[in-house]
């Protein structure tokens, strides 16, 4: 058991140091404030993190959330250190996407019973806490997109039936990753 996850552990270390190298590279070709693309590094390594956890237990640990709630509010602040003239919008893009995106989800768990995990009404809020007011719709629709596709290819190949759950973490992971690094 050791074993097994000593190799988990390296596997999603190498993963992650490779695919943060590959987005740097392109994160910068945007001309995106070192601040920016740090905060977006993060951001997908984390969102790599809660996939995997929660593909595999099917649980997005508030733990995690509530880390990445923290680093995101240090950011804030050094963000608003550097762009002074900037304050009120960064700091209303975050929290409006951080309201946007819970509320957003948590009315659509309501009405379309369930549908989503608190776990994902709480993530959606904390990508919507980093990406911001602009970005948040484009992560919601890539996402529910991808997975609609995926879950009727599941269904269709029998490997699922309608009433089964699949976690949604990855797929929050896959449309925020490509929102970020294409600019969808």
């Amino acid at each position: 058991m050791e074993m097994e996850r000593n190799k988990t552990i390296v596997f999603y270390s190498m993963v992650c140091v490779v695919f943060s190298i590959v987005c740097f590279f392109i994160l910068i070709n945007y001309d995106y404030p070192a601040i920016r693309i740090l905060r977006y590094l993060f951001l997908i390594n984390m969102l790599i993190l809660l996939a995997y956890i929660d593909y595999r237990k099917r649980i997005i640990p508030n733990k995690i959330l509530l880390i990445m709630l923290g680093i995101r509010l240090a950011f804030i602040a050094i963000e608003c250190l550097f762009y002074k003239d900037l304050i009120n919008s960064i700091i209303l893009s975050a929290f409006l996407g951080l309201i946007t995106g819970s509320g957003v989800f948590l009315i659509a768990s309501f009405i379309i019973k369930n549908s989503l995990g608190m776990g994902d009404i709480k993530l959606m809020g904390v990508i919507g806490f980093y990406v911001g007011i602009s970005d948040l719709f484009s992560c919601m629709l890539l996402s529910l997109i991808i997975s609609l596709i995926v879950g009727c290819i599941l269904i269709i190949t029998k490997k699922i039936t309608s009433k089964d759950f699949i976690p949604f973490a990855p797929f929050l992971a896959l449309g925020t990753v490509l929102t970020l690094l294409f600019k969808l």
